[in-house]
C-alpha cells in the first residue's frame, strides 16, 4: 500500500474538534461557537428584574438586559443591544436598572457581577443608536 497524506499534529487536533462537535449536535447537545468568534464577557444594563433561580440546575431565572459598551473617551453608553441573563445563583436577585457583568458560559450569558442601580429613571429613550 503506498503511503499517503499525512497530516500534522495540528490538522488532527482541529479534525478530532469538529468531530467532537458534529457528535455533540448529534446528541442534541448545545454547542458553543468557537471562543474567537464569541465575545466571553459583556457589562449590562438589566432592562427587568433578575430573580434568584428556583434550582441552579434546573430552573434558572432570566431577564432581558441591554449591553454596554465603551466609547472613545472611556465611558461606557447603552447600546440598543439587548441580550437574555441567565441567573443560577439561589440567594441573588437584581433590580431592573442595575449595572452588571455577563459571561458566555455553556450558551448562555450568565451573570457574574452586579454593583448598583444605574438610574431610577432608565428606559429604552436613553439609548443611543449604534
Amino acid at each position: 500500500m503506498a503511503a499517503g497524506y499525512q497530516l500534522t499534529a495540528g490538522q488532527m487536533a482541529a479534525i478530532r474538534e469538529t468531530v467532537r462537535r458534529v457528535m455533540m449536535q448529534h446528541r442534541g447537545e448545545t454547542v458553543q461557537a468557537p471562543r474567537s468568534q464569541v465575545q466571553r464577557n459583556v457589562q449590562v444594563i438589566l432592562k427587568a428584574d433578575l430573580l434568584a433561580a428556583v434550582d441552579c440546575q434546573t430552573d434558572p431565572s432570566t431577564a432581558a438586559a441591554y449591553v454596554m459598551r465603551r466609547t472613545s473617551s472611556g465611558d461606557l453608553e447603552t447600546t440598543d443591544r439587548e441580550i437574555t441573563i441567565v441567573n443560577r445563583f439561589q440567594e441573588i436577585s437584581v433590580d431592573a436598572g442595575t449595572y452588571a457583568k455577563a459571561e458566555w458560559i455553556d450558551g448562555e450569558w450568565q451573570l457574574y457581577a452586579a454593583d448598583c442601580a444605574v438610574d431610577a429613571s432608565f428606559g429604552p429613550s436613553d439609548l443611543v443608536s449604534e
